[in-house]
């Protein structure tokens, strides 16, 4: 990992490890710097053209599309063009853990957080897509740091049923096969400062 990528920026809190930000009304170009972090990032485009870069792999993005960036995964976005509307949702997957040695911990959660699995990034044309960005909505609807324990647990297992939801696509990798080679990560570090 290039450590000099990493992104510093803290999202949320100690207590409420979850960020959620909308970035519209942009100017005519604008670009998010390539970084890493080591938490789950998910974009979910609302409207507008947007340019994505996970690892290498770049993806032309418009109104209705999601993607998954796995944690410790370079990425970056930018558009030329105005008038795009997208969120992110950031949190680290020790958010919605439960910190048991449970078949979803031990099989899917800890290989997830390890970079021993990977989920795929692109998940706008999943025959399930609409039913993700339905969570994604419900999620932006209860965002902000709930003021009660029931608003705490709805946010939780509204996380817990987006990734149940991606991971049901069939849209998981072993470690490996979709990891790209030094080059590209040279590649993106060049397109961040040039």
């Amino acid at each position: 990992m290039y450590p000099e990528l990493r992104e510093e920026r803290i999202h949320g809190t100690k207590e409420f490890p979850f960020s959620c930000y909308h970035l519209h009304d942009m100017p005519a170009f604008f670009q998010i710097p390539v970084h890493w972090h080591p938490e789950v990032e998910i974009i979910y485009v609302r409207s507008g053209s947007l340019n994505v870069i996970i690892e290498g792999e770049e993806y032309e993005a418009a109104g209705g599309s999601v993607f998954f960036v796995n944690p410790g995964e370079l990425h970056f976005m930018g558009s030329a063009i105005p008038g795009v509307d997208y969120h992110t949702l950031l949190f680290p997957l020790e958010f919605i853990s439960f910190q048991t040695d449970d078949l979803l911990e031990t099989e899917f959660l800890l290989p997830l957080r390890n970079h021993e699995l990977l989920l795929h990034h692109n998940l706008s044309h999943e025959k399930s897509c609409p039913d993700i960005i339905s969570l994604i909505r419900e999620i932006l609807s209860v965002r902000q740091l709930p003021n009660t324990l029931s608003g705490y647990f709805r946010l939780r297992i509204l996380l817990l049923s987006l990734i149940q939801k991606i991971a049901s696509c069939g849209t998981i990798n072993p470690m490996g096969s979709k990891r790209n080679d030094p080059m590209q990560r040279e590649i993106l570090t060049y397109l961040q400062y040039n």
